[in-house]
């Protein structure tokens, strides 16, 4: 097949233009380019890369461990360790002398200096009459790591002894306060504990019942029930002293 004139003319103007074209291109300024391409840094720059679960937890700073919950109590950095000690320490009481408990000063009472020790010490009721007379004015010892003295004489004591007196044996008769500092059943047993040991094939003095006492009954022949008695003047008395002294 034998082309034209024509068409073999057109042919070679093609060339020509499209080997024009590709001279230009190559001659196109390299400044040019790099402009181009600080432009393109430049928005991609300002781009937000898109986040997914991943790329959240692995990026660096973040811990997603679980955070201890911060202490309610204050520690003042000021403040040494041995000294916070020693001011929590300071807030509890700090027993200097014995603890006073008063019994009846009488032979015929359920409970006196005679036996006293016996059944608040030890646990043990032996009635008074069946123990030799000691020629004693007070007895000491300690229980639950404190000091007490019992006494049956109040009207002996110092002014400032008085706030040491937690627990007072009473008869039910009110003779036995006269002189005291607080003479009143009322005025007495606002400021110290009441207590009225009873025997019980023996019938309460009502004058007691009306008084802010508490009876204690002590069994006429089973001896076994002694030691909860003096269990129950024990919880009696080492609470009024967690409140009151």
């Amino acid at each position: 097949m034998f082309r034209t004139v024509d068409e073999a003319t057109k042919k070679s103007r093609f060339e020509e233009l499209s080997k024009t074209i590709l001279d230009e291109a190559e001659a196109i300024d390299e400044s040019f380019l790099d402009y181009e391409k600080s432009i393109l840094r430049e928005l991609r720059g300002k781009e937000t890369p898109a986040q997914t679960r991943l790329t959240v937890i692995c990026k660096p700073g973040i811990d997603f461990r679980p955070k201890e919950k911060p202490s309610k109590e204050k520690k003042d950095p000021k403040v040494a360790p041995s000294a916070a000690v020693a001011s929590s320490s300071s807030k509890r009481p700090v027993q200097t002398n014995s603890y006073i408990i008063v019994v009846p000063n009488a032979l015929t009472s359920p409970i006196n200096l005679k036996n006293c020790e016996e059944f608040l010490l030890n646990g043990k009721y032996i009635n008074a009459k069946d123990i030799a007379d000691k020629n004693q004015n007070e007895v000491r010892f300690v229980h639950g790591g404190l000091r007490f003295k019992i006494i049956n004489d109040p009207r002996k004591l110092p002014g400032s002894d008085w706030d040491r007196v937690v627990a007072v044996f009473c008869t039910g008769q009110t003779w036995q306060f006269k002189d005291w500092k607080w003479s009143t059943p009322v005025e007495l047993f606002k400021n110290v504990l009441g207590i009225h040991l009873n025997v019980d094939d023996q019938v309460i003095n009502p004058t007691v019942q009306s008084w802010n006492c508490k009876v204690i009954k002590i069994h006429p022949h089973k001896r076994h029930l002694d030691q909860t008695a003096s269990n129950e003047f024990w919880a009696y008395c080492n609470e009024f002293i967690k409140h009151n002294k």
